[in-house]
């Protein structure tokens, strides 16, 4: 189950937060967060090039360009915090194993709307990951969810 939540933080900032609950140790949600088999099921294009602090991630375009992703927080098996294209994405495991994902809007604008949407979807992909399962891409869903964003932040 995943509960969200989205809070205005400042003007022109918002936080979304969700948090995934199931029955999973943090070290099997850890292992889906970090390690490459699993990331290229929840986030193809992602790659985990140097995960420590002040390491970086690698979003890989696949046309043969790639970008590098600052981390900026990073502790072994519970936090993982990243800069996303004037955003920021952080990750903690809670106790219990409980995944709580953090996704900071800085400035409001269509590519953070479009990267706040995808990234919620991507959370249901972590969890479907974390049970074994498979995850499509509904562009009809995610285009519900940017209705929802906009409802919330009175765009």
């Amino acid at each position: 189950m995943i509960k969200s939540e989205l809070r205005n933080i400042a003007e022109g900032k918002w936080l979304a937060l969700f948090t995934n609950i199931h029955e999973y140790t943090a070290e099997q949600v850890w292992e889906v967060l970090t390690d490459e088999e699993y990331v290229n099921k929840w986030h193809p294009e992602l790659r985990t090039h140097e995960l420590h602090d002040g390491g970086s991630l690698i979003f890989d375009f696949g046309n043969g360009k790639i970008h590098k992703l600052p981390i900026r927080e990073f502790k072994e098996g519970k936090i993982f915090g990243f800069d996303w294209y004037g955003s920021y994405i952080r990750f903690e495991i809670k106790e219990g194993g409980q995944l709580l994902m953090t996704f900071k809007v800085n400035e409001v604008d269509e590519q953070s709307l479009q990267d706040l949407t995808g990234w919620t979807m991507i959370n249901e992909a972590i969890d479907a990951t974390l049970h074994g399962k498979s995850f499509t891409f509904d562009k009809e869903r995610a285009g519900k969810i940017r209705k929802e964003y906009e409802r919330e932040m009175k765009l």
